[in-house]
């Protein structure tokens, strides 16, 4: 019974992590590679054509986070350089998108189309995630193995997710399963 209620807990904290939100992050650098500071970032959501905005620090770093999914222009302008232009940046819920960008000599006015180079790796955190909709979680099979589908069967479809309910371990963790003296769970030996 505790490992059903111990699922059901990491169910729950899965869920809540889930979000609508995304984040776009980035550095700017000019041709040679060195930090541009002070730069306006510029996040146009197509469809509302709502725009968030940001600076980057003096590393040349932005982050613009909390952002609505959906597909997104970035423009990023600084004074003495041609402005970069990031059409059809598509963010998805939870994820970041990162855009480095080499900023070039030349007149604001002046802007370069850049596309199809944003960084599909998440190289900005170690985080996994795996999103399944209410009609794939009430597609699947109820029974399993000849048992009732537990929230370890669930969870045993998501990346880095091993085991089942004896021994359920989460990205290389140490797998949870019973002690002999009064069921408590704990790490295996």
């Amino acid at each position: 019974m505790r490992h059903f209620s111990f699922g059901l807990i990491l169910i729950a904290f899965a869920l809540a992590a889930q979000t609508d939100r995304a984040t776009i992050t980035g550095s700017v650098t000019d041709i040679r590679g060195s930090a541009v500071s002070g730069v306006i970032i510029t996040a146009t959501h197509l469809d509302t054509n709502t725009q968030f905005k940001a600076m980057a620090t003096d590393a040349g770093e932005f982050n613009l986070q909390s952002l609505p999914v959906g597909v997104y222009r970035v423009t990023i302008e600084h004074s003495g350089f041609k402005a970069s232009v990031h059409e059809n940046v598509r963010l998805v819920a939870g994820a970041t998108a990162r855009l480095d960008t080499k900023l070039q000599i030349g007149e604001v006015r002046q802007s370069i189309q850049v596309s199809a180079d944003i960084t599909e790796l998440q190289s900005d955190n170690a985080k996994i995630q795996n999103m399944m909709s209410d009609v794939m979680i009430e597609g699947l099979p109820t029974v399993v193995s000849g048992n009732m589908r537990s929230p370890f069967d669930l969870a045993s479809i998501t990346a880095q997710v091993n085991g089942g309910d004896a021994d359920f371990r989460i990205g290389g963790g140490v797998g949870l399963v019973p002690r002999s003296a009064g069921g408590v769970l704990g790490g295996g030996a």
